[in-house]
Parts: structure tokens; sequence; C-alpha cells
């Protein structure tokens, strides 16, 4: 009689709306939530300038803004530029992240809107000191309400604020991606502000980066070989590079951990743990380099290369390293372009 009776009662409280309804409803916003939370994880570059009021103020920002939301809501705001930290720049200037951290907070999306919870400055330095307070200021993250919405396929994200001239624009980017693509900038020793114009032309003909001034055209084959050999040098170097200052014990400790996101990771390039893994690890960069700066045959870089790289696209990357400046070269960096 009692289960009855208990049953009884929990179907009226179906029928009258009660407790079983608001149980529901409560699931079915949890689940709501998560579901804009899945679309908004990820890693979101930022398509335009940190404030439209710097430029007119001719303030010129050399970082570019990342937002990063993990699946748990975590959201953290970061900013890159292409300087490569070191231990050494971490010791004496606290530039210790190749993405340094402005902001970290929980995010709490709802219908229309985001709420910045438990947010808290990042100890980085995201710049010159006498930008690093403009810019913290002027990010994402120092405003705790923003509107957001998203379209192409959830790929873009606009975000408005209550005053208009702050709106923002950002599009997901694969991590991966990004990494090559400031790779190959970064050793292509252009100019930081011809990134947007580059960005452009490497992101042209997907939808949502349609608001870069981009020109799939200027976009040469051998892009995608050479942006991978880019990544692959970059990474070999950072470790040769932080192997050989912790074998030097210089310096000795470090105000934070040194943070390079913005390195791909390959298979086989790891950290030496002994003096002939070092020794290894030291002639695979120096054959790597001899083949893509023209001293010897590309196919010498092969074994040097092997198995994280094509010994196919480490030809087409000396062969493009040896015409730099070309007109191709030009027209992906915008270098053919007075005033970028």
């Amino acid at each position: 009689m009692r289960s009855l009776a208990f049953f009884l009662t929990f179907v009226m409280s179906i029928a009258a709306g009660g407790t079983a309804s608001s149980a529901s409803g409560q699931d079915g916003s949890v689940e709501k939530t998560d579901s804009v939370l899945s679309r908004l994880t990820g890693w979101w570059v930022s398509l335009g300038p940190l404030s439209a009021g710097f430029a007119a103020a001719g303030i010129t920002i050399p970082s570019v803004e990342v937002l990063v939301v993990t699946p748990d809501g975590t959201f953290e705001d970061r900013f890159f530029r292409f300087t490569q930290p070191s231990r050494g720049l971490c010791a004496e200037t606290r530039w210790c992240s190749d993405m340094p951290l402005a902001w970290r907070a929980k995010l709490s999306p709802g219908d229309d809107s985001i709420q910045l919870t438990e947010r808290a400055a990042g100890e980085d330095v995201i710049d010159r000191p006498e930008l690093d307070g403009i810019m913290r200021g002027a990010a994402v993250g120092a405003l705790l309400t923003w509107d957001y919405r998203l379209d192409t396929d959830g790929r873009r994200l606009l975000l408005g604020p209550e005053s208009p001239g702050a709106a923002r624009v950002f599009a997901k980017i694969d991590p991966q991606r990004l990494q090559r693509l400031v790779a190959a900038f970064g050793i292509s020793d252009e100019s930081g502000r011809r990134w947007p114009c580059f960005f452009g032309n490497a992101q042209a003909g997907d939808p949502a980066f349609a608001t870069l001034e981009g020109d799939a055209s200027n976009r040469p084959g051998w892009f995608d070989a050479f942006i991978e050999v880019a990544a692959f040098q970059t990474s070999l170097t950072a470790v040769v590079t932080n192997d050989a200052s912790r074998e030097r014990q210089e310096p000795a400790t470090l105000p934070q951990p040194l943070e390079q996101r913005l390195v791909e990771s390959f298979e086989g390039l790891v950290a030496p743990r002994d003096a002939a893994e070092r020794k290894s690890l030291r002639d695979r960069l120096v054959t790597f380099h001899h083949a893509v700066t023209g001293a010897a045959a590309p196919e010498a870089a092969e074994e040097a290369v092997a198995p994280a790289v094509a010994a196919s696209h480490i030809r087409t990357f000396a062969t493009v390293m040896a015409d730099k400046g070309g007109a191709s070269w030009r027209r992906l960096f915008c270098s053919d372009r007075p005033g970028r």
C-alpha cells in the first residue's frame, strides 16, 4: 500500500507540475548549459584590434588575443607575440610564456550572455611594461559579462558588452594550426604588423575568418609543407635551447615554470635524458640547419627529421627559404604592400 500511495503521489505531482517537473526543468537547464559550453570549448583567436580606440590614439599593440575555454568551463584570456620565451628572459623579465595569461575565470554561459566568475588576473607579463596594464584592461576578461552570438556553424564568436565600441570578434582555430602559423611567421623575420595580413591569407576561404583581408590566391602551393617544417624547426630549436640552459643551470631558478604552448610537439622530439641523447639531439639540429640553409643536400636531413616530417617537405622548405623574399613569399607575408 505504501508503494501504491507513493506512486500515486508521484504521478499527481507530475500532473500538477510539481517537484518532478521542477527537477526535470533543472536537468534540462544543465543539459542546455553543457551543450553551450561544449560549443564554446576550444581556442578562439581574435580577428580584429584589441580596441578601436588604440588605433585612433596611435597605440600599436604587437600581441594577439586568444581565448581558451576548457570542457570544465575554465576560461583563460591569453596573448601571444612573436618572441619565444627562454629561461634567461623568464628570470630577467618574467617573460616566461609564449602565450601569457591575462585573466583566468570560470565561464557560465546563458542563452545569449556569458558570465565570468571567480576571476583572477594572471601573474604573467603579457607585454612591455608600458602596455601591460592597458592590454589587460582592454582584454575580454576585464569585463565580467558579455552578450555573445555564435555563427558560421559555431566557429565564429561575436562578443558585445554594453559599450558598442568594445565589441569583439573571434574565430575558433585548431591549436596545431595556430602553432604552425605562428612558427612560420616567426621565422619569416617579417614585422609583427604584417601578421593580420599574413593570417588573412593563411585562412582565406574559411568562412569563420571572412572578416580578415585575405586572398587564397596569395597562399602558395608550398604553404602547408612550409608551415609544418617551420613548426618542427621551432620545436627542435626550443628543445635544444632549453636543454642547454638546464645543463648550464643558468639561471638556477625561475620565478615560474617556462611555458611554451605555441610550440608543437613532434614524435621523437623530447628533452634528452643523458649525454648520449643530448649529443644526438644537437647533431640533429646541426644537420637540419645545414639542410634547410643549403649548406647540405635536403636529403641529409631525412634521418634528423624522421619520423616527424616527410623528407619531401624538407626539400620544399629548403627551396622556399633559398628564395626567401621572392614574389610568392612577398604576397603571402604582404611585404609587397607599402605600409603593411
